[in-house]
This record gives structure tokens, sequence and C-alpha cells, in this order.
């Protein structure tokens, strides 16, 4: 798994949005990068292709610059573009996501999972998501998934507050204490 230096990302994303909001297009730049991630093939081959140790900074510019200005945003192709000039362009997805959070942040929103053994209807979903924004006293933009390795119940997650109320989390705990007085 390749690494990326969190100082940067968060640099580089903390810039993206300052500018994005002076500008008054903190969703305008939300809406390309969803645009981008939509075309996934694309971006992989286009990771590739700028990730090329054989291929110049200059000739990536000039196919990025033409196959890009006038798709996206200019504000989007400038910043990649300065991503590309700065040799960063690796940590393109992570500052995408840590940009996405910034924006979630600032119209009040937290991002969370949710992850439950089946999924779960409409009904349901809302009536969590209800319980979990009184809970942590915030609007929340939830993502669900299955995980059948939870047997059953359900699991939050939300920055650093995790909310464990699966079967595999209390079977996890049963054996962490038995394993304590098995110890003693």
């Amino acid at each position: 798994m390749k690494y990326f230096d969190p100082i940067v990302t968060e640099r580089y994303a903390q810039a993206l949005f300052e500018v994005a909001r002076r500008q008054g297009k903190l969703q305008v730049i939300c809406d390309a990068i969803n645009s981008l991630h939509g075309l996934e093939s694309l971006s992989n081959k286009l990771s590739v292709f700028l990730d090329s140790p054989q291929i110049s900074t200059e000739d990536k510019l000039a196919l990025f610059e033409k196959s890009m200005r006038g798709r996206v945003d200019d504000l989007l192709v400038d910043f990649m573009d300065l991503l590309l000039r700065k040799q960063r362009i690796d940590h393109l997805r992570p500052i995408f996501k840590r940009y996405d959070v910034l924006v979630q942040e600032d119209q009040g929103l937290h991002a969370g999972t949710v992850n439950t053994a089946v999924p779960l209807d409409d009904a349901q979903k809302a009536t969590l998501k209800e319980s979990l924004e009184r809970y942590m006293g915030k609007r929340l933009v939830v993502k669900w998934k299955v995980d059948p390795a939870v047997v059953g119940g359900v699991r939050f997650k939300s920055g650093d507050l995790l909310l464990d109320d699966t079967v595999q989390g209390k079977l996890q705990k049963l054996r962490e204490r038995l394993e304590e007085r098995l110890k003693q």
C-alpha cells in the first residue's frame, strides 16, 4: 500500500478548500471531483499516466491541460496542474477525500459509516440515522455497508468515535475478558 504524507494531504486539501470557498465554488469543486471519481476506469488510466516516470512533467502537463480544460472547473484544473508541478499528484485521491470532509464539516455535516450484517430498508436507515444524530448532536452523512462478519447488530464509526453493538464486537469483548481471567 502506498504511503501518503498526511501533512501534505492536509495542506493541499485545506488550500483547495480555502480558495474554493473564497471563490464560492465549494460545491462546484465537489461535483467536479465526484465526476472524476465516477470515471473510475479513466481515473485509473490517468493515475498510471501521471505516475509514469518515463513521461516528462511538461508532457503530462500538456496532455492533462488539453484533456481537462473546459471539461472540469478551471480552479480544479489549476490545482491539479500545481500538484503535477510540485510532484504531489500521487496525493490526489487522499487530498480529494480530505477536501470532501472539509466541505461536509463546513456545512455542519459529519461523515460516518454504519456496518450491518444485512441490508436495512429505508425506514430502518432513517430511524437509525435519526438516533445517531441525536446521540452525536450533529447532522450526519452516513455511508451504509453490509458486512456479514458483523453477524448481527450495528457498528457505527465517525472520526475517532466507534459505537459497536454487534454480535462480533460482543464476542470479541467476551473473548478478551475470558483471556484476562485465565491469565490471573
